[in-house]
């Protein structure tokens, strides 16, 4: 049927052919192109953008938790303490910044319905965090440190004044003479008086009432000293009855409620550590695991578009090998049949 042909409707008929392959080639070419750039925009444009800021986000979370622990130690230095409260406000920048990126970006409808659920848990982590953050700021204001310790000093500043009556009572009615104990200023308590420093109105209140009996009651141990030493222990023992036990009376008065207000602001410690420690961590574990899941959603999306395209790369390398060999044989062929027409 071909050698029925004339040379121009051969050449005409060989170029159509050459003509279709070349299409079929740019055809598949521009759409490769555009499934190529689909797949690049959803994961430049969308996935990448999507994990980075939701990554920030799960990470500005673990930098307001290791804060809050931080603030868990009462005997903090203010200006640590302080640093810890800067580092959960810029924590909550970065992540709102995040989080406004994050958001607006295209959703898979699975993402979309885990998102619903995050908002809401972390929401949640914030308020309890702000619980935390009052407690913890209302425990700054008695400016006492660490609770704990302050209610160590008390005993042992009760301990030793006893130690001292003890003392006094043995020298009186055993005859043990002891070293020491005249000077109100060089006792534990005296010492801790005078380097102690608070803006807690109501605590130096209670130490500036305490100054006057320890003083007193110091001065009176020397005293009873003296008056024994002279032989005087009816006036020794008469001075221990009547101003040297009311003096370590209203000492001891002043160490309560020194006690008392250190006892209060333990118990605000204990239920910072509740919050910071149980109540918070349980509402983060509850965000992070929704987190976790929406930034696996994100991976996999951009896995699954990444794998598209190099399999979708694979399938035109491929066609355009075929399709060109197509081209190099209808060149050929249609070579070889106009030179043996001529």
């Amino acid at each position: 049927m071909l050698r029925s042909w004339t040379i121009g409707r051969k050449l005409a008929g060989g170029f159509a052919c050459v003509g279709l392959v070349a299409a079929m080639l740019g055809g598949l070419g521009y759409w490769g192109a555009l499934q190529s750039d689909k797949h690049i925009r959803e994961i430049a444009q969308v996935r990448l953008p999507s994990v980075e800021n939701l990554l920030i986000i799960k990470q500005e979370s673990n930098n307001i938790k290791a804060a809050i622990r931080t603030l868990l130690d009462a005997g903090l230095d203010p200006g640590l303490r302080k640093r810890q409260y800067e580092t959960i406000a810029k924590s909550r920048e970065r992540y709102q910044r995040a989080w406004d990126i994050y958001e607006p970006l295209p959703q898979t409808p699975e993402e979309a319905e885990l998102w619903r659920e995050f908002v809401p848990a972390w929401d949640r982590w914030r308020q309890e965090n702000n619980r935390f953050l009052e407690l913890s700021q209302i425990l700054d204001s008695l400016d006492m440190g660490d609770p704990q310790e302050l209610l160590a000093h008390e005993q042992k500043f009760r301990a030793d004044h006893y130690m001292r009556e003890s003392q006094v009572r043995s020298l009186l009615y055993m005859g043990e003479n002891f070293q020491g104990g005249e000077d109100h200023a060089s006792c534990a308590f005296g010492k801790w008086l005078a380097e102690f420093k608070t803006s807690n109105q109501e605590i130096k209140e209670l130490l500036k009432k305490a100054e006057e009996p320890h003083r007193k009651f110091h001065e009176h141990l020397g005293q009873i000293k003296k008056l024994w030493s002279a032989g005087s222990v009816d006036e020794a023992s008469s001075l221990l009855r009547r101003e040297m036990a009311k003096a370590m009376e209203e000492t001891f008065g002043v160490l309560d409620g020194l006690a008392a207000t250190a006892q209060k602001a333990l118990e605000m410690l204990h239920q910072m550590e509740h919050q910071g420690m149980v109540v918070t961590r349980e509402a983060q574990l509850k965000a992070n695991e929704l987190l976790d899941k929406i930034i696996e959603i994100n991976s996999q999306v951009a896995s699954q578009e990444t794998q598209e395209s190099l399999s979708r790369g694979s399938f035109l390398k491929l066609f355009s090998l075929v399709a060109l060999g197509l081209g190099v044989f209808l060149a050929a062929g249609l070579g070889l049949l106009i030179t043996r027409s001529l």
